[in-house]
């Protein structure tokens, strides 16, 4: 292992500044070169030096006698090392959300809700893998009293990994769902490395938290003694009334009025997942309440947004079998007479991607007459001849915007739900 004590003062005389990224400012940074399947920043080392990193971890041993190079084997490897001993200096509660569907939105209700109550840090974006949790730990600052990680995973094994990084006190899987089939198989698949979580806290003593409203997660929580549960069955004893799904969730917790900006029973599921966390940290019912009523959903996930012609819900960041139904069902609950569905390919499904994009047109075709699909993409493409008059297909999102530029749609609302690599916000101006 690389000398962690030396890497970590420097990190330190960097104040805790690090940069991968030469495009960006590195000024006084703790620069670290990484490499990837089209990209090697170990090249551009001398670059950030010139552009006045503070120091720079790379692999060139070309460099090793300059004082301001920090030579490493391997670079990802000791930034791995760095966040986890970084961490470990760290007095933070680290929660973590790893889990099928809906780690975004219940990071960000988490940590709405725990920004009233005391210092938090947050998982950025989507920095959710083996790149983006060391960096977000790196960001872990002594006055975080937590830091709420997303864990996002897409094979066996990189679950047990990122706990290995991050260290968990806590955490939750939010749901169980076809993800990332190619890496996983099936969905028995995504459950076992999914519950990677639940075997590291359950050998650690920490805290799990479980929605028993899924079957997945129900049956793998049962060797635990001490599990927080959450789900429909818990909301009573929670102090929380329901009062809407759709078009947005309204309830009331402990005679407290709570108008979300979120809307559908799986996005509930991830509000209740976020009231079982808070309330496991004595955070009061109005903190709760004033959190959710405070989240925004944005990065199209859940998006409400209006345009001159229509209403439209983005949730294209990401997609699976899972989610595109659940989004579908509640989206067809909604009283709005002309509802229109874009649906475009879900992505890294492997050898089920043919199975399941059937799934779904096989669904659409049972739906009630007056609700239109466009279908985006070439594995919803594929299946064009054998579907003859469910919907609309188009080879990519620059086809269907100029449908629609052509072809204008007025007085709608609009789901548009896909696989974030079909860039289905692209067509946002024409509808």
């Amino acid at each position: 292992m690389d000398n962690i004590d030396v890497i970590y003062k420097k990190f330190i005389e960097s104040d805790c500044n690090v940069c991968t990224d030469t495009r960006k400012n590195v000024v006084n940074s703790f620069f670290v070169c990484l490499r990837g399947e089209n990209f090697d920043a170990n090249t551009m080392a001398e670059l950030a030096l010139e552009k006045e990193a503070n120091y720079v971890l790379c692999e060139r041993v070309d460099l090793i006698e300059n004082p301001k190079i920090i030579c490493v084997e391997d670079s990802l490897q000791a930034l791995t090392n760095l966040a986890r001993y970084h961490r470990q200096q760290m007095n933070a509660q680290i929660i973590a959300v790893g889990g099928s569907n809906g780690k975004t939105t219940t990071k960000e209700l988490i940590g709405e809700i725990f920004s009233l109550h005391d210092q938090v840090h947050i998982t950025p974006g989507n920095f959710n893998n083996h790149i983006g949790v060391p960096l977000t730990l790196l960001a872990l600052r002594p006055e975080h009293a937590y830091g709420i990680i997303e864990l996002g995973i897409n094979h066996p094994g990189e679950m047990r990994m990122l706990c290995e990084i991050a260290l968990p006190n806590e955490g939750l899987l939010t749901n169980i769902g076809k993800e990332h089939l190619e890496g996983f198989g099936d969905i028995e698949g995504v459950a076992k490395a999914e519950s990677e979580l639940f075997q590291y806290l359950l050998e650690t003593n920490g805290k799990i938290y479980v929605n028993t409203d899924d079957q997945w997660i129900a049956k793998m929580a049962k060797r635990f003694e001490n599990s927080i549960n959450y789900g429909i069955n818990q909301i009573e004893e929670r102090g929380i009334v329901l009062h809407s799904l759709n078009p947005n969730i309204e309830f009331s917790i402990e005679g407290i009025d709570v108008n979300s900006s979120l809307s559908g029973d799986y996005n509930f599921s991830n509000i209740l997942c976020a009231i079982a966390v808070a309330q496991q940290h004595d955070i009061s019912s109005d903190n709760i309440a004033k959190g959710i009523s405070n989240y925004v959903p944005s990065n199209n996930r859940s998006q409400w947004m209006s345009t001159d012609k229509n209403k439209v819900l983005m949730d294209c960041y990401n997609a699976n079998p899972t989610s595109m139904k659940l989004a579908l069902e509640n989206f067809i609950k909604l009283s709005e007479s002309n509802l229109i569905c874009i649906l475009g390919d879900m992505l890294e499904m492997g050898s089920s991607s043919r199975e399941e994009h059937q799934s779904i047109v096989n669904w659409a075709a049972n739906q009630r007459d007056g609700l239109n699909f466009y279908f985006v993409g070439s594995e919803f493409g594929a299946l064009k001849n054998s579907a003859t008059g469910v919907g609309h297909f188009f080879p990519d999102s620059n086809a269907l915007k100029a449908h629609f530029l052509a072809n204008p749609i007025q007085n709608a609302t609009i789901l548009l739900k896909a696989s974030r690599g079909v860039k289905l916000e692209n067509i946002l101006d024409s509808l």
